[in-house]
């Protein structure tokens, strides 16, 4: 008698759990649009050498600060003049890569600096087309970032794009049969971030859309 009153009891446990289960599941389907196929991202700058030459001076490191039109390197022409010329930040932002270095000769659009505003950073999220109809812009987001487990971000939509995200591949599928198989397609949807100071580009993120 009492075995089977256990078994009662661990029976209605599960029950109930899976119940919960599904619940949860429901109404995390009807409220939000959910992905794991999102990243942080940034407007990278890469900064390139204006002349060809040699670097006389080099002005920046990594993780520093910029504002727009401040001197990053200065590089002497290898014409016959030798006419010095300045090389400036094109945008504020913070330095993410230094590639330069005094003495070192270069060609005129070699890169030497990427840089992005940290403060403006973003979540890209490849959304199924078949979830786009309940994309709304403005809509609210839940971003939780993989490398802040624990932590979540609130953002909205900001921009969905106007072409999946299969349009813009180097090598589209070429399918020499003659036979086609629908593939769910994506669009990439632009999340702005209300905060996210500890982020940086490329993070790998979640994201829940409202509907």
């Amino acid at each position: 008698m009492k075995n089977s009153i256990i078994v009662s009891v661990l029976v209605a446990l599960i029950v109930i759990a899976a119940g919960a289960g599904v619940l949860f599941y429901t109404n995390e389907s009807m409220n939000y649009i959910s992905t794991e196929e999102a990243k942080v991202q940034g407007d990278i700058s890469t900064v390139t050498a204006t002349v060809n030459g040699t670097i006389k001076e080099w002005n920046i490191k990594n993780n520093q600060e910029l504002k727009k039109g401040d001197v990053i390197a200065s590089i002497q022409s290898a014409d016959p003049a030798g006419t010095v010329v300045q090389v400036v930040a094109p945008a504020d932002g913070t330095v993410l890569q230094s590639k330069g270095a005094v003495g070192q000769v270069v060609a005129a659009g070699t890169p030497l600096a990427m840089t992005t505003p940290l403060a403006q950073l973003y979540v890209t999220a490849n959304i199924e087309e078949t979830d786009l109809q309940d994309i709304k812009v403005g809509a609210d987001v839940k971003v939780m970032v993989d490398a802040f487990s624990g932590n979540e971000f609130s953002g909205k939509v900001e921009e969905v794009g106007e072409a999946t995200t299969s349009i813009f591949s180097m090598l589209p599928g070429n399918n020499a049969s003659g036979n086609y198989t629908k593939v769910v397609q994506k669009v990439p949807v632009k999340i702005s971030l209300d905060g996210g100071d500890k982020l940086i580009p490329g993070l790998n993120a979640t994201v829940k859309i409202s509907r």
